[in-house]
């Protein structure tokens, strides 16, 4: 579809936030970079175990320009964090690092925990981090098991002490923070966690499970909380991910989205053009057209903020992954029953 002329100036405004929306807006002020997409944990309410995409690095090279570039473009925020585990990434303190001479003002990141260990996550904090948020998703040693599919729980609490710890004797601030999916399974004992781990942290958050980017809808039926209904009305107004933030793939992909894990959201490749070039591309100029319009048939977005399930084609065909959703949906469903049911044992 190409655009009308002189649209790529005019502005729109969100019915429901008021904020002014345009198909080439100003460079946000955060960027959520992707070192991985492979993750040491297969949690039962996300995509990631199932994502048929092959697991990829963020070369450091490509890492490097992408994120000067962005730098100098006004980006003054980044989170090393989208579709995998940062702690998966061997050259995780390297970029911190890198983003800290850079100049980056804040520089944080979410991570399960597990390969936090002291000795990394002290390299990690002194190379400049500024905040860690662990996603810790049950309550218990055994719900934790269930939840995370792995029985890691004593050691991830252990980790989460010593940053506690450690972040004492920094001389700057540095924020630590714990993020609560809840699912039925977990909820009952959702406050009780909160109670007993708020003096270790800055803060908790507790979280809904919900249908990532609408491919998860199988799996909500069986996890979501009871005091919530199936999301049948989906989003109102227009979503901000396109316009308000930037969002990097461990590929080197500039994408819409933060919780797509098949590139079928993915717009444009950097290790062909600048950032700026990405972020104001006639194709990134079409795609938040199109959410402005609310026009999004045939696109992965439709799923996610309406709630349409038809079919839908990638943004880029060159950069998304042949995938089967179904075969995913079907594997997402028995992985969430085959845990729930060994829970009940």
């Amino acid at each position: 579809m190409g655009l009308i002329s002189n649209r790529d100036k005019e502005h729109y405004v969100d019915p429901v936030t008021g904020d002014q929306l345009s198909v080439m807006p100003a460079v946000p002020k955060a960027m959520m970079f992707d070192l991985t997409n492979g993750c040491n944990h297969a949690c039962y309410f996300c995509n990631n175990p199932h994502q048929q995409r092959k697991i990829s690095r963020m070369p450091r090279d490509l890492g490097f320009r992408v994120m000067r570039e962005a730098h100098e473009a006004g980006v003054e925020e980044i989170g090393f964090y989208n579709t995998g585990d940062p702690f998966v990434s061997t050259d995780l303190e390297i970029f911190v690092k890198e983003a800290d001479t850079i100049g980056y003002g804040y520089i944080y990141l979410t991570t399960n925990g597990a390969l936090a260990t002291p000795e990394r996550a002290r390299k990690v904090i002194d190379a400049g981090l500024d905040s860690i948020k662990f996603s810790i998703n049950a309550g218990s040693r055994e719900s934790y098991r269930t939840v995370h599919g792995k029985d890691d729980w004593d050691k991830v609490i252990a980790h989460l002490e010593w940053i506690s710890e450690y972040r004492k004797t920094l001389d700057r601030p540095f924020y630590l923070a714990i993020s609560f999916v809840q699912t039925k399974l977990t909820e009952a004992g959702a406050e009780a966690f909160k109670a007993k781990y708020a003096p270790l942290v800055d803060e908790i958050i507790i979280y809904d499970c919900h249908d990532q980017v609408g491919q998860m809808t199988g799996t909500e039926e069986l996890l979501a909380a009871n005091h919530l209904p199936l999301r049948n009305e989906r989003f109102t107004g227009i979503c901000s991910s396109p316009f308000k933030r930037v969002h990097m793939t461990s590929e080197g992909y500039m994408t819409l989205c933060c919780v797509e894990y098949e590139n079928y959201a993915a717009v444009e490749d950097l290790r062909d053009m600048s950032f700026m070039e990405a972020w104001h591309s006639p194709r990134f100029q079409d795609a938040r057209k199109k959410h402005i319009d609310g026009n999004l048939k045939g696109s992965i977005c439709d799923g996610c903020w309406f709630g349409n399930k038809g079919a839908f084609e990638p943004i880029n065909p060159e950069l998304a992954t042949n995938a089967d959703f179904g075969k995913t949906l079907t594997q997402q469903v028995d992985l969430a029953r085959d845990r729930l049911q060994a829970h009940q044992k």
